[in-house]
């Protein structure tokens, strides 16, 4: 039996290996991703044969009222959620919630998916035809994705643990009190949805979004924002600032859950368009101004560079004056792309504008996107676009 990680670790012909001791169908036309979610379903099929599974018992939906106190009211949240019977959750192991960590250190404290929890994005290699992007269908998503990781901001204790527990069982769930400790977190960890109370001590809500979406490492993670103020104007605030959606107290847990995964979802969805479409733009990616600027200049800089077929990440770096790390991270979190995928893709778009000009011939065409050899080009292009060059010309004409 193989886990997450070590599928994760491997390469796609090992991969391909397991698939035929699995006897999976087709596995040659997947993609890593898919096959990997493939060799896990076929490993929980085989030993649910081997052991036999119990069926699954829906609980009924059960109210938490959890109540807030502030300066000039006491204030009652009620949360709705499905769960199992009681007598299942006592079996259950409990999530060990850390005790408040000083304000000089916050300690974030993570709830883990039962499987499938990857640390930190690793740095892109130099391989020269990339990937396909990963695409969370909603299908995997239901089976704990590979790389979520949200963090919980509310100063409401018993409502800060009582949403890292629900969501915790399906993703890595970090917690912070208020925006400050909030902010030490976020950039020390690879967050990919923020959920946060507006009301909060030291620094609130509203403040903490416009943080987010106003730094270039950060701006292009969705925010939640949950408030007990029901009014017009609050969620006019909240949105100004660059939240992605708003929620008011009391809420439904189910409610909250497909919020958060429909955001994660439509931008899996955009992402996934980008890379396949020959003339979808960049900036088609972008969810704020601070995100559009960011990939305006990227992809400006890789066209001035798209002649040189040795340009790299280290180069491309240097010239968007930020360390390799920081936009690897960026561009990988924005475009789930690698930067070097990224490259191969905008040298590839620009080819498909050049395509549709009669003046230049195929090879020539693969020297001016930086291709050392039209072969290489023509796989290319068929990889990512799915048809091969002349084909697109014929469609376009």
């Amino acid at each position: 039996m193989y886990d997450i990680l070590q599928l994760n670790d491997m390469l796609v012909p090992e991969l391909l290996d397991i698939a035929e001791q699995l006897k999976i169908p087709n596995a040659k036309k997947l993609n890593k991703q898919d096959l990997i979610y493939k060799v896990l379903d076929k490993q929980a099929v085989s030993a649910s044969d081997t052991k036999g599974s119990p069926a699954d018992d829906k609980g009924k939906a059960r109210k938490r009222i959890i109540k807030t106190t502030t300066a000039n009211s006491t204030e009652e949240a009620v949360v709705e959620s499905g769960d199992t019977p009681k007598e299942q959750r006592k079996e259950a192991p409990k999530k060990r919630a850390h005790d408040k960590a000083p304000e000089s250190k916050p300690q974030p404290t993570a709830v883990k998916a039962p499987k499938g929890k990857v640390g930190k994005k690793g740095e892109d290699g130099d391989d020269e035809q990339p990937q396909q992007p990963q695409f969370v269908s909603k299908q995997s998503r239901e089976r704990a994705p590979l790389d979520r990781k949200d963090i919980i901001v509310e100063d409401n204790e018993d409502l800060l643990n009582f949403i890292t527990s629900e969501l915790g069982s399906s993703y890595t769930v970090l917690k912070a009190d208020n925006g400050e400790n909030a902010l030490k977190i976020i950039h020390n960890e690879n967050i990919q949805l923020v959920i946060s109370d507006v009301q909060m001590p030291v620094m609130d809500g509203i403040t903490l979004c416009k943080k987010i979406k106003t730094n270039l490492e950060t701006s292009h993670i969705p925010v939640i924002l949950l408030t007990a103020k029901n009014s017009l104007k609050s969620q006019i605030d909240g949105l100004e600032v660059g939240a992605d959606a708003y929620i008011a107290k009391p809420f439904s847990m189910d409610y909250l859950k497909v919020q958060a995964n429909n955001l994660i979802e439509n931008r899996m969805q955009i992402m996934k368009y980008y890379a396949s479409s020959p003339l979808s733009h960049i900036k088609s990616i972008a969810h704020n101004k601070t995100d559009e600027k960011f990939l305006k200049k990227l992809d400006e800089e890789i066209l001035k560079n798209i002649t040189d077929a040795d340009l790299s990440v280290e180069s491309l770096a240097e010239i968007m004056n930020m360390s390799r790390s920081t936009l690897y991270r960026k561009i990988k979190d924005i475009s789930n792309l690698s930067p070097n995928e990224l490259i191969n893709i905008v040298r590839l778009k620009r080819a498909a504008e050049l395509l549709l000009n009669e003046n230049y011939k195929m090879y020539e065409i693969a020297e001016m996107v930086g291709y050392k050899s039209q072969t290489s080009f023509g796989r290319n292009f068929q990889k990512h676009f799915s048809m091969s060059p002349s084909e697109y010309i014929a469609m376009n004409k």
